[in-house]
């Protein structure tokens, strides 16, 4: 996937020598620490910027440091064009408007923007009262049902299930008064945040949206495959400041 991406960012004429994953944002963020010295390599470390934007929180002032402007890479990959592109080769047709109303994902998906920020801003709040609990890792697919036409979509009953779940786990462990604090400054911070900052593209927004394309679409590929589509059609506009970042260490002498 991300080979794909920086094939749409870097100049044609830029070979790139590798892509390294670290396994997680601390990791990362550790590394790029350990590594702000100037040795002539050209790298960059980039991080998500998971609930940095729920939470209000600064980049870590590091060198050669990268914080996508999105919840993460993932929410950056979803895009209607990308999305039609697939949706076109997966089931053989050209009329955009009728695919289109097909997949109907403004029906499974984005009418519940909404519920997921609410979702989001709790997991926020949970994460700093008692990180203990789990929260964003929990899978998506336990909180869906049949929507329309039979696609899957997410069930408000079994999102205010979680969302209650979460509250009594905090109540046993009598930190009910800072979490409501929290979760309540997070939903004001979040007002007037687009989704892609708020909501992960990662383990709710892209799986939701390739189950949909499975079943409307009849696409074959697994949610790896799906990815490695969808940044194919990576658009610079999608995130013009990693453009500028990744290009400005690829012309420094």
């Amino acid at each position: 996937m991300w080979l794909r991406l920086f094939q749409c960012i870097l100049p044609e004429r830029v070979k790139l020598s590798s892509v390294n994953p670290l396994r997680g944002r601390e990791t990362v963020l550790k590394a790029c620490k350990n590594d702000q010295e100037e040795d002539g390599r050209k790298r960059i470390y980039i991080i998500d910027g998971d609930f940095d934007f729920i939470k209000g929180r600064k980049k870590p002032n590091y060198r050669r440091l990268y914080r996508i402007r999105a919840y993460c890479i993932e929410n950056l990959l979803i895009s209607r064009e990308a999305i039609e592109e697939i949706v076109i080769d997966s089931m053989g047709e050209n009329d955009r408007g009728r695919l289109w109303r097909e997949v109907d994902l403004q029906a499974c998906v984005w009418d519940h923007e909404n519920l997921l920020r609410y979702l989001f801003c709790i997991y926020a709040a949970a994460h700093d009262v008692a990180p203990d609990i789990k929260t964003v890792g929990l899978s998506i697919t336990n909180l869906l049902c049949a929507g329309p036409k039979g696609a899957p979509t997410l069930s408000v009953p079994k999102v205010r299930r979680r969302a209650a779940e979460i509250l009594y786990s905090i109540r046993r462990k009598g930190l009910t008064s800072e979490f409501v604090r929290r979760k309540q400054m997070y939903i004001q911070n979040c007002d007037g945040l687009d989704t892609d900052l708020v909501v992960s593209g990662k383990t709710y927004l892209l799986p939701l949206i390739w189950l949909n394309i499975r079943r409307s679409a009849k696409y074959k590929g697994n949610i790896e495959q799906f990815k490695i589509h969808l940044a194919k059609q990576f658009r610079r506009n999608r995130e013009p400041y990693l453009f500028r970042a990744v290009n400005k260490i690829v012309q420094r002498d």
